[in-house]
């Protein structure tokens, strides 16, 4: 999302509820939660804050969609829309609308009309407060694909952040991706639903892509200055390559590094790793699966965080001792390389997806072999003749996954988690063969 910190209008207030209120609505939540996932309401495109669901497997299907379409010589037109406020906007009475027609009666429907309805609040600005207003609207939900739905075009929903792509090899004259804009435009309208066309954007993939221009009420949707895309945290770019992302990651990491160092002056390793740990690794491990770099130089780059920040903290509680290399200190401050962190991110997500535990679609970017399935020990990935493909998500772990021993891959994803944490990724790296070995930078 493009957002400015000198418009309020691209902000939203917290609601400040008091603590009983949001007992209730947990409780309500959970059952809410499991009548919709039983009677299979929502589609299987939509993946935000559901179980088994989340930024990373809604990610790495778009990815395998993208890198099969490049694998194939296709090209895709990726149109990223932002709703104005969407959680907002939507009329109660059109909700409880919804809600009834999903299945969501008697009481539990009157419950939360109750709830939604007759409501007053006030802003805070620091100490001062507006004027009591009435609460007609709120968190919205609807069927869009069954009123969307256009032939050849892929939608991909987190919550309300939408996005609708389209794969092609020739340029025809029906525009489906033009046509699904035009049946969304409508749909926001019925809905009390308004597009920030402003801050839409689009994506071309693949070298013959046409660029072809695409319009929301007449205003052409702009394609993105820098050739890049953020969606859901992770930055796209036109040749799906991670400088970008990883540019972006790395400096915010560095910021939060500095920020620790100038505002804590602890000289306990314990706090500072920890810190390291809580603030400054989850900045470049977000969603790691869906970029994982293969250039020794993008990995260098993300890894340097993590080693200066290990360098400072020794300095400061060892100011005469000589620094160590970067292995010594990792085995200092009993850390991991963030490169190995990653790999293990890799595998144990793999190994869900494998057991069934979640569910990611896929072009069939690996098979088992027939012969023997017992154990999964048949894991073969796909023969690739571009780069993103085969450094995709699913072929570049099927390659190591069948090389995991047999008795981790005989687990379950729980026990698999817990061996995962001993488990020697440079003993295991060690062992592959050479032809797999290469990919991996030494430290």
């Amino acid at each position: 999302k493009k957002t400015n910190p000198q418009y309020p209008i691209d902000f939203r207030p917290i609601s400040l509820l008091c603590s009983s209120s949001k007992i209730l609505e947990k409780i309500i939540s959970n059952e809410l939660q499991s009548f919709i996932e039983s009677h299979k309401i929502l589609p299987a495109c939509q993946h935000g804050f559901r179980k088994s669901h989340s930024v990373s497997t809604q990610l790495l299907e778009v990815m395998d969609d993208f890198t099969f379409a490049l694998e194939n010589k296709n090209s895709v037109d990726i149109i990223y829309f932002d709703l104005a406020k969407a959680f907002d906007t939507v009329p109660h009475s059109l909700l409880i609308s919804k809600l009834h027609k999903v299945g969501i009666q008697g009481n539990l429907l009157s419950w939360i009309n109750d709830y939604l309805t007759n409501r007053t609040f006030t802003v805070r600005v620091s100490n001062h407060y507006s004027e009591e207003k009435h609460c007609t609207s709120g968190v919205p939900q609807g069927s869009i694909l069954a009123y969307c739905s256009t032939k050849g075009i892929t939608i991909k929903l987190f919550a309300d952040d939408l996005k609708a792509y389209n794969i092609f090899n020739n340029i025809t004259n029906e525009f489906p991706l033009q046509i699904f804009i035009n049946k969304f435009e409508e749909y926001c309208h019925l809905n009390g639903l308004k597009i920030a066309i402003e801050k839409c954007s689009v994506l071309y993939l693949g070298n013959s892509n046409p660029s072809t221009k695409y319009f929301i009420n007449d205003i052409v949707i702009s394609q993105t200055s820098e050739d890049s895309v953020r969606d859901l945290g992770i930055y796209f770019s036109h040749d799906l390559k991670w400088d970008k992302h990883i540019n972006i990651i790395t400096r915010k990491a560095i910021r939060c590094s500095y920020s620790i160092f100038k505002s804590i002056k602890s000289k306990n390793p314990k706090i500072l790793t920890n810190l390291l740990n809580i603030y400054v690794r989850p900045i470049l491990e977000f969603s790691s699966p869906v970029f994982n770099p293969h250039l020794e130089k993008d990995i260098k780059s993300i890894e340097k965080v993590q080693k200066d920040f290990l360098r400072w903290v020794f300095r400061r509680i060892n100011p005469k001792t000589e620094l160590p290399d970067y292995p010594d200190l990792l085995r200092y401050f009993k850390q991991e390389s963030l490169l190995y962190r990653r790999i293990k991110a890799d595998l144990n997500l793999f190994h869900q997806h494998v057991c069934g535990t979640i569910s990611i679609k896929n072009n069939n970017s690996y098979f088992i072999n027939k012969a023997n399935t017992r154990g999964f020990q048949n894991i073969v990935p796909i023969a690739c003749n571009t780069k993103a493909r085969f450094h995709s998500f699913f072929v570049r772990t099927a390659r190591l996954y069948k090389f995991i021993p047999q008795h981790m891959r005989n687990s379950t994803p729980e026990h698999f988690s817990r061996l995962l944490v001993t488990f020697d990724i440079s003993q295991f790296i060690d062992s592959l063969p050479n032809h797999l070995k290469r990919h991996f930078y030494n430290f």
